[in-house]
Order: C-alpha cells, then sequence, then structure tokens
C-alpha cells in the first residue's frame, strides 16, 4: 500500500516516474498527491515474456498535477496485466494524458479488465492516450504476430472535464482492441479524438465539446 504520499520532481528530469508498480499484485495506491516529469504512475508487467503479470492494483483518491501520464499502463506489457481500477482521481496542470495505454508490438503480454471511473480532469493536454504502437526511440522493427500485445475490456465510466485534445486511440492491424466501452464520459476540448486501426471501439457513451481556439493576440 501507498498511502498520503506527496512525490515532486522537476519538470526537466527524464524517467522520473512517481511510483512505478511492475509485477505485483493486490496493490492499493490512495490520497497522494502527485507532479513530476514522467508518468506520475506507471503500471507495468516485466521485461521479458517470463515475468509475472501485475494484477489487483486499486488507485483511489488521488491527484495528479504535471506529468506525461497520470495513471498509465505501461509500456512494458510483456507478463500481462489485469484488474485494475482508477477511480475518484482528479487531473490538471498540463498533465499530458490522465487515462494512458501504451505498448510496442514487441512487447505482447495481455491487458484486460482495466477500468478508469469517476475521473476529473481540469486543463490537461489530452483526455486520453490508448497507443498499441508506442515508441521509445526511432526503430521500427518487423514483429512477429505472435507475441503481439492484446487490449481488451477496458472502460472508462465518467470521466469528464476539459482538456486541449481529447486525445487518441491507436490500434494494431493485427491486434485488434476487444470491449473498449466510454459510458457517461463528456470532454470538452478544442480538438477532437482520433481513432487508428482500432474499429471495435465502443465510443457511443463519450461525448465531445469542441471549443474554439483563443483568437491570437494582435500586435
Amino acid at each position: 500500500m501507498a498511502e498520503n504520499l506527496t512525490i515532486r520532481a522537476g519538470h526537466l528530469a527524464p524517467s522520473s516516474d512517481g511510483i512505478d508498480v511492475d509485477s505485483c499484485r493486490r496493490v492499493r495506491i490512495a490520497q497522494c498527491s502527485i507532479d513530476v516529469d514522467d508518468d506520475c504512475i506507471s503500471i507495468k508487467a516485466g521485461h521479458s515474456r517470463n515475468d509475472p503479470s501485475c494484477e489487483q492494483v486499486i488507485v483511489e483518491n488521488c491527484h495528479f498535477g504535471y506529468g506525461q501520464g497520470g495513471v498509465a499502463i505501461g509500456s512494458e506489457t510483456f507478463g500481462s496485466i489485469r484488474h485494475v481500477e482508477v477511480r475518484n482521481c482528479t487531473a490538471d496542470s498540463d498533465n499530458w494524458a490522465p487515462i494512458r495505454f501504451k505498448t510496442a508490438p514487441s512487447r505482447g503480454g495481455v491487458v484486460e479488465d482495466i477500468v478508469y471511473r469517476h475521473f476529473r480532469l481540469d486543463g490537461v493536454r489530452q483526455a486520453f492516450e490508448i497507443n498499441m504502437d508506442w515508441r521509445s526511440g526511432t526503430a521500427r522493427p518487423e514483429t512477429p504476430a505472435k507475441i503481439l500485445p492484446v487490449f481488451r475490456d477496458i472502460h472508462f465510466i465518467d470521466v469528464t472535464g476539459n482538456a486541449s485534445s481529447a486525445g487518441s486511440i491507436r490500434g494494431l492491424e493485427g491486434s485488434p482492441m476487444t470491449g473498449v466501452i466510454f459510458t457517461a464520459c463528456q470532454i470538452t476540448a478544442k480538438k477532437g479524438l482520433t481513432v487508428e486501426r482500432a474499429p471495435d471501439v465502443d465510443l457511443s457513451g463519450l461525448t465531445v465539446a469542441l471549443r474554439p481556439a483563443a483568437p491570437a493576440a494582435a500586435h
């Protein structure tokens, strides 16, 4: 358990995750306030397909300030990540993506039964980022289909607030996302949601209200 923690790191500090949960089970993180340069919380599953899974994780009543993610799933998904619930949290202060999923085609594993519930956003860059084709560098190696990652049974319930962009969903042609469902989610943003290679995502419960960009200042 991690409870009632305040975690801060400089906004130019590389790889400064606030809390990493890697290949663990029965973890609870509650009442924490995190402002860092990398992901505020990152949930991972090892560095090889032989590593243990990460399961039964609860994150609740936490505040996320600046960071590249609020609660991020991945990018290490090798051992599989399942049964995670994020609930009653808030994000602001230009956080890049409070709800973030990332993995690379070479990392395999199954990400399933993930729930984000009652999440309030205020002044973040993008509300949602789901990227199965994430790369930490520029190399794009060919990958056998047998080790492609799988994303399924992911639910976003009552996620509301304002962002610069509603965000993006990027799947893989050889491993389509299934059971990704938005329910009672309302986002106000300057840009809508971009969806690529993810035909089986249920967006019926997501409303995005576009607001105009501020006019340029006169000279």
